[in-house]
């Protein structure tokens, strides 16, 4: 089986991706009342969202993240996740995961002398829209 993933935040796709990984916050409570137990929390579910990337080797590609990300701290934008699957019939399939209200999170890098520079770039998101096309 053969994949394709693809990283874009605000519609800029974002390459030498090593890994992505999200997560529904869910958060529920009940409390008691003289009427029996009300339960809240299951409406919009936020999600976080952290994705690996090794650092550019392109300095203006470098510098237009930062920016982005300097910008993410405040306003919000969309990051979608695209995954294109092509199974052993040859049936090809996308699945996206859009990450909806995202502002950054967390954004730490890790420098070794044995591996290139990688950076974990963190958000939180207000949704996730999954959906698909054939």
């Amino acid at each position: 089986m053969a994949t394709k993933k693809e990283i874009y935040i605000a519609g800029r796709r974002i390459g030498l991706g090593t890994g992505v990984k999200g997560s529904p916050e869910v958060k529920r409570s009940t409390t008691q009342t003289f009427d029996g137990a009300k339960s809240s929390g299951v409406g919009n579910i936020p999600h976080s969202l952290e994705i690996s990337k090794l650092q550019t080797d392109d300095f203006e590609e470098y510098m237009s993240l930062i920016q982005l990300m300097d910008t993410m701290l405040t306003e919000k934008k969309t990051i979608t996740i695209a995954e294109t699957i092509v199974n052993e019939n040859g049936e090809q399939f996308t699945i996206y995961r859009h990450y909806l209200g995202c502002l950054v999170d967390g954004n730490e890098y890790e420098m070794n002398a044995e591996d290139m520079t990688a950076e974990t770039l963190k958000f939180m998101a207000e949704s996730m829209k999954p959906e698909g096309e054939q």
